[in-house]
C-alpha cells in the first residue's frame, strides 16, 4: 500500500536546480515510492510514500536532502537534460533517450541492466576509436587497468565524504569452510536463492571503481614525472544510481573513456 503526503519547503527551490533535487531526492529514504515537485512555487513536495508510520521521517530527509538547493543557485548542470520535476518509480527521466527503447535499439531487462544492440554497440564503438585516436595523437599512452581500487586509496581523494550514495562494494566469501558451509546448505534448502543477509563476508577493502581516471591517479601516486603526462584508458565504471537509472541513463555500470593530464611540478 501506499500512502500521500506533502512536504511544506520553508524557502523554494532554486529554478536551476529541480533536475538536481530530482536527482537527490530518491536517496533521501528508501521509502519513498514516487514523488511530485511543484514546478512553480517550487516549495511543495508531494511524496508516495511506502511507510505510513514514517511521516515525519520522511518529513525531515526530504527537508534536509533539499536544503542546499534552497540556498544556492549555482549548480553546475553544462549537459542538457530532461527535468525530473515528477517521477514514476520505473523511469525517472521520462521517455528513453532519442526513442532508443522504442526502435529496438536497445532493451531494458531490469532497474539498471540493459541489452545494447548490435548498432548502437558498433557507435559505441566507432566513438571510443575516435576519442582513443584523439588521445594518442596528443601524445597519450594507452593503458588498461583493473576493476577495483584500494579503499586506502580512495580515502584520500576523500570520495567517501563527496559521493556515498553512488559507491559500490565488492564482496567476497570468509576463507574459511564453515561460512562456505553455512551458505551453501542455506541456498540448497531455499531453491538456490542464496540468504540476503549473510555474515559470512569478508571486511570490505576494496570499491569498484567509480571512473577511469582514479587508477591513472593512484599508478602515479608519489612518483616523479620528467615532463607533463597524458595517459588515455577505457575502463568499467560503477556507481549506485537507484531508482534514477533508465535504459541509458545513469546506468549502475558503464564503459568510460578517458584522457587524463598530468602536470609535472619541478
Amino acid at each position: 500500500m501506499v500512502f500521500e503526503m506533502d512536504v511544506v519547503l520553508d524557502a523554494p527551490l532554486a529554478a536551476d536546480c529541480l533536475s538536481e533535487a530530482a536527482y537527490w531526492l530518491y536517496f533521501a529514504s528508501p521509502n519513498i515510492a514516487r514523488f511530485y515537485i511543484d514546478p512553480v512555487e517550487r516549495r511543495r513536495v508531494h511524496v508516495w510514500s511506502l511507510a505510513e508510520d514514517e511521516e515525519s521521517e520522511i518529513d525531515r530527509k526530504v527537508r534536509m536532502t533539499l536544503a542546499r538547493f534552497a540556498q544556492s543557485t549555482n549548480v553546475i548542470d553544462a549537459v542538457p537534460r530532461r527535468v525530473g520535476i515528477e517521477s514514476s518509480g520505473e523511469d525517472v527521466r521520462g521517455a528513453d533517450p532519442a526513442g532508443a527503447a522504442d526502435a529496438g535499439l536497445v532493451r531494458r531487462l531490469g532497474l539498471a541492466d540493459t541489452e545494447i544492440g548490435e548498432l548502437m554497440t558498433a557507435l559505441a564503438r566507432g566513438f571510443d576509436d575516435e576519442f582513443r585516436r584523439l588521445g594518442t595523437s596528443m601524445g597519450a599512452c594507452e593503458r588498461e587497468y583493473s576493476t577495483l581500487l584500494p579503499i586506502e586509496f580512495f580515502e584520500k581523494c576523500h570520495y567517501f565524504d563527496a559521493f556515498p550514495q553512488n559507491i559500490m562494494y565488492p564482496t567476497m566469501m570468509q576463507t574459511d569452510v564453515d561460512a562456505a558451509e553455512k551458505f551453501s546448505d542455506y541456498t540448497v534448502n531455499h531453491r538456490g536463492r542464496p540468504p540476503r543477509d549473510y555474515s559470512g563476508f569478508q571486511e570490505r577493502t576494496h570499491v569498484l571503481a567509480p571512473a577511469a581516471c582514479f587508477h591513472v591517479y593512484m599508478a602515479n601516486e608519489e612518483k616523479t614525472l620528467e615532463g607533463n603526462t597524458l595517459v588515455t584508458t577505457r575502463g568499467t565504471c560503477y556507481r549506485y544510481e537507484g531508482r534514477n537509472a533508465s535504459t541509458l541513463e545513469r546506468l549502475w555500470d558503464f564503459q568510460m573513456r578517458e584522457i587524463v593530464y598530468l602536470e609535472a611540478y619541478s
